[in-house]
């Protein structure tokens, strides 16, 4: 689901409590939410737990205190990397706040870097063990992998419109050619016996890039609307692209092998971009300058 905002720089926190109801439109229960330090505060958690079942996991934020249960023992142990990690149990949020909650508190020793700290309502450290906690929270850098690759693949450098309505359409339609293009990627990882990750999303999509040039030149928009009226069911459809994707393959979208790279490291530089909504907005109040009159 998706939740955007003309504001390109607004805080993402305050739209959760839209975006969880449309979530749990399209995915069933139970679900365990993850987020980001940003979303560690008692709002969060009440849209992440509206659905009985449903749990989250955050990164935790000093922001909101807490406070260690001093009754129950502490947990010790390693994560996958042999890195040192405590489970403790205690309430977020100061003792007379009404909407503080108890929770479970994963702290994990990084050597040279801050502690890597989580907290979750899933208290049962036996059936939810820490090490799958941090594992999942782990894949969390897939999100930032996916912004990253859509900037590169669909070449946001140039954009379809100035507006941020057309800057937020560009951007939603770019999220939904991902999509297809990891689908597409997964039946044929499937056809050769390989992992998705050695299959090149740039090169695949120059390719699906050149067939739907083709398409929009031999077919019109009434044809194509004709043609996709009525979407077969989900197992036709996989068997579908199974028959044409299972003897579809070039060697041209095997990614190419890491290459050593020898340049400088680059400058750190000052934020330079801004909100197009706030540019304009500014723009709005701002008051025209009165021209003196000749004499």
């Amino acid at each position: 689901a998706m939740r955007a905002h003309e504001d390109g720089d607004a805080n993402d926190v305050k739209f959760v409590g839209d975006l969880v109801p449309m979530v749990c439109e399209q995915v069933e229960g139970p679900r365990l939410w993850l987020g980001d330090s940003a979303f560690c505060d008692l709002t969060q958690p009440q849209h992440y737990t509206a659905n009985e079942g449903d749990h989250f996991l955050v990164r935790y934020h000093p922001k909101t205190p807490f406070f260690q249960d001093k009754k129950r023992k502490q947990r010790k142990g390693k994560d996958d990397r042999g890195r040192n990690f405590v489970e403790k149990w205690g309430y977020l949020g100061s003792p007379n706040n009404k909407r503080r909650r108890y929770v479970r508190m994963i702290c994990v020793e990084r050597p040279g870097e801050k502690p890597l700290i989580l907290v979750t309502d899933l208290l049962d450290a036996d059936a939810y063990p820490a090490e799958d906690l941090l594992w999942l929270y782990a894949e969390r850098w897939g999100i930032e992998q996916v912004f990253q690759k859509v900037t590169e693949v669909f070449g946001l450098k140039r954009l379809i419109g100035g507006s941020p309505k057309a800057c937020i359409f560009q951007f939603a339609f770019c999220l939904l050619l991902y999509n297809m293009l990891q689908v597409i990627r997964g039946y044929l990882a499937e056809a050769q016996d390989v992992e998705p990750e050695e299959i090149s999303t740039e090169k695949l999509f120059d390719d699906m890039e050149q067939q739907l040039i083709a398409w929009n030149v031999m077919f019109d928009s009434e044809v194509t609307l004709a043609y996709f009226a009525s979407p077969p069911k989900l197992p036709e459809l996989q068997e579908r692209l199974r028959a044409l994707l299972g003897g579809t393959w070039s060697d041209v979208w095997l990614k190419s092998p890491p290459q050593e790279h020898r340049g400088t490291t680059p400058k750190k530089h000052a934020r330079t971009h801004n909100s197009v909504y706030r540019i304009l907005e500014a723009h709005t109040r701002r008051k025209p300058k009165r021209t003196a009159r000749s004499p």
